[in-house]
């Protein structure tokens, strides 16, 4: 049976590498009848932009004038949308595919419900619970409420969805599953980087995510959702 796969996109300043994980995206997905709809959001202060249209002419883009990555995720939050597609997916500049990754998510949804996240890997980041590449079945997210909490900047909002996630029982994981995290700080292994290509290096738009200013406020608002219960 033909299933509905949704994938958000944020991006900003990097209109070639996202082309670049994009077509991976579709070079990996599984010869099937499962169909792909592919949300791109970007900011309107992008200096990039002309570029970003060029290159994506067919696929939907989103543009906003986001203050921060979190925003420009949710900004593509319906809940209308989700109740028609099955896998929810936000992608992003850095993260690569694992073959088949459609067929091998599906599997895990299937048997676990989809009202869960998945917990893949990206092989060399050590034995976090994060859910750095946020995955699940479109339950979770409406029942999650958002795509990110929204009074994050970017910094420690997947803490706060694998907490969520762990603690109401929808947290799966699938480590088998690898898509690997190509981002300067990690420091991926030569064999992945032979088979993916160099790792993405520190830039303006990595400086705005992780900045002093989103450590702080981000820190202070997980703590926040810690003693609330996360409600």
């Amino acid at each position: 049976m033909m299933k509905k796969i949704l994938l958000v996109h944020p991006s900003r300043g990097r209109p070639e590498q996202a082309k670049k994980i994009y077509e991976q995206i579709l070079n990996t997905k599984a010869v099937n009848d499962n169909t792909l709809s592919y949300i791109l959001s970007l900011d309107t202060d992008d200096p990039t932009l002309k570029t970003y249209k060029e290159l994506f002419p067919n696929i939907t883009i989103l543009i906003h004038d986001n203050s921060c990555l979190v925003q420009a995720v949710n900004r593509a939050y319906d809940r209308d949308m989700l109740v028609t597609f099955d896998l929810v997916g936000i992608a992003t500049d850095d993260t690569y595919f694992a073959q088949n990754w459609d067929e091998e998510l599906f599997k895990i949804l299937d048997k676990h419900g989809y009202d869960k996240a998945i917990k893949v890997t990206s092989q060399f980041q050590g034995n976090t619970n994060l859910l750095t590449f946020p995955v699940g079945g479109n339950q979770f997210f409406l029942d999650y409420g958002t795509f990110h909490y929204h009074e994050y900047l970017s910094v420690y909002a997947d803490d706060d969805m694998t907490e969520w996630a762990i603690k109401n029982n929808r947290y799966v994981e699938a480590r088998h599953l690898v898509f690997p995290h190509m981002q300067y700080s990690l420091g991926p292994p030569q064999n992945i980087i032979d088979q993916y290509g160099q790792i993405l290096p520190h830039d303006e738009t990595y400086a705005k995510q992780n900045s002093a200013a989103a450590y702080e406020i981000g820190g202070k608002v997980l703590e926040k959702r810690r003693r609330n219960n996360f409600q």
